[in-house]
């Protein structure tokens, strides 16, 4: 998925204007082609995977329990942010009862 990103961000870079980035007028004008879309589509599953083996790794290394991060899985696919926040509070509680 990264290389199918990456084919597509160098593709278009020719045309892509970093100013776009700085009003919400701008970034919306980026996403008007097909293109652009899928190479945003592309940008938010590579990252949500991403993030996804992050949480999965980082809680057997803490020893939480698999069924506690199924629910952050999901949340960190469809909704980004929510799941990793969801996994942060699990992950603080679980430290919090181990020095109770």
């Amino acid at each position: 998925m990264a290389l199918v990103y990456a084919f597509y961000v160098g593709s278009g870079f020719g045309d892509f204007d970093f100013e776009a980035f700085s009003t919400l007028e701008g970034v919306k004008a980026m996403f008007t082609t097909n293109v652009a879309v899928l190479t945003g589509w592309v940008h938010y599953l590579v990252f949500d995977l991403l993030v996804g083996n992050w949480i999965v790794n980082n809680a057997q290394k803490h020893k939480i329990n698999h069924y506690l991060i199924i629910p952050c899985l999901l949340f960190c696919f469809m909704l980004g942010p929510v799941g990793f926040l969801l996994y942060s509070i699990i992950k603080l509680v679980k430290n919090q009862s181990l020095r109770e």
